[in-house]
């Protein structure tokens, strides 16, 4: 009720407010998922209504929020057990399965809600807002405040809390400082970035330091058979490097970011990727990843490893990855396409074709399909649950 009281106190405040001349806009999303998972055939139903709201109070300020809205039908609760392999499985208890239950429930979130005063030489952003960057399409090395979804690698990312400083040192320099504050100075975020033109290439270097939360999962007795999993706070340092340009007709970029852990292993992780697009229209993406501290094989995979890869806590299972993405413009209305993404170090790969239909003016339809086509245990086992799902938009 309270996030509902919100919303309405929101709208009707910027409504009514003629002096910062509103605008209201945004769009609807139903979408329907279908998999198969264990031979069972499941379906769940989404709702989701994006209402952004920008005004301008005064020359060199602004103020932007969006609202997304969220309903759930179907089938509604996971079991994250359900997608690990057996040998893990077993060794949790049945009264334990609950608490690696994941819900989608109907919500009502503040996504973003900032306000951005500008100078000639300056940008100061304060509030829940966007902060996305890095150079790779898939995985990016650099961001450790953002997860992507290699399936659906371009869905738009939550919003966090800062205080963030943009500069303009020089045309071809810029600086960009971040304040995200915790409960106290341990718990906040602190991220330092130069953007630089060097050579026809945007070079940056980033600078972050901040309280990483992981979960480890270990037995309590000696036949390793009752789990127990335990939150582990720890301080993660990052610095990472970012390359963007052109070559011989083609797009490449890199990017690298290595971490200094204050009690797991220090590790690193880089990408490197290229795209071109042939006269046709044709697009073609290709990007890799490596993670040293991923296991370098699908027989190393702990419940640890699956369940912070599966909540979020981790990019990867395994050590080293491919992304291919292409598109071609069938016709002015509809473009085919899709994705191959595969797990080098165990073999094992997923095809997601996608096909975009433009019903109408501002009104688009997307369908997916996702076929794992790996063995048991690995990172895209054929245990994931093959399927497919439509998506519709309607921009107002």
């Amino acid at each position: 009720m309270k996030k509902i009281l919100t919303l309405l106190i929101l709208l009707s405040l910027t409504a009514n407010c003629s002096a910062l001349e509103p605008q209201i806009f945004g769009y609807f999303e139903p979408q329907l998922m279908s998999a198969n998972l264990n031979g069972d055939w499941f379906t769940m139903n989404s709702n989701k209504l994006r209402l952004d709201i920008e005004a301008k109070p005064a020359k060199g300020v602004k103020f932007g929020a969006n609202v997304n809205c969220f309903t759930y039908t179907g089938m509604t609760s996971y079991n994250l057990v359900d997608y690990i392999p057996w040998h893990l499985a077993q060794r949790i208890y049945p009264y334990e399965r609950g608490e690696y239950t994941f819900i989608y429930a109907d919500s009502i979130a503040l996504d973003n809600v900032y306000l951005r005063m500008s100078w000639r030489l300056a940008d100061l952003t304060v509030g829940k807002q966007q902060i996305s960057y890095g150079t790779g399409y898939a995985w990016n090395p650099t961001d450790i405040l953002n997860q992507k979804d290699q399936l659906d690698p371009t869905y738009e990312q939550t919003g966090h809390d800062a205080m963030r400083l943009d500069a303009r040192i020089t045309r071809n320099l810029n600086i960009m400082a971040l304040y995200s504050p915790g409960k106290n100075w341990k718990y906040s975020t602190l991220m330092g970035r130069i953007k630089a033109l060097l050579g026809g290439y945007d070079v940056s270097f980033t600078a972050l330091t901040t309280l990483w939360n992981t979960t480890d999962f270990y037995a309590s007795d000696p036949q390793d058979t009752y789990l127990n999993y335990l939150p582990v706070e720890e301080t993660r340092n990052l610095l990472g490097f970012d390359i963007f340009g052109q070559l011989a007709g083609f797009g490449v970029w890199g990017e690298i970011g290595f971490n200094d852990m204050q009690y797991l292993d220090d590790f690193w992780e880089a990408i490197f990727g290229f795209d071109y697009t042939f006269r046709n229209g044709l697009y073609f993406l290709a990007e890799g990843y490596y993670n040293s501290e991923a296991p370098e094989s699908s027989d190393e995979y702990t419940l640890t490893h699956w369940i912070r890869y599966l909540t979020g806590e981790s990019k990867t299972l395994g050590q080293a990855q491919a992304y291919i993405y292409s598109h071609y413009p069938l016709t002015d209305l509809i473009t085919i396409g899709g994705s191959v993404i595969g797990c080098v170090s165990d073999e094992s790969a997923a095809v997601v074709p996608q096909v975009n239909y433009s019903l109408f003016q501002n009104v688009e339809l997307t369908a997916f399909g996702n076929l794992f086509l790996g063995d048991e245990g690995t990172m895209y086992s054929k245990d994931m649950g093959n399927g497919g799902m439509l998506r519709l938009r309607v921009y107002f």
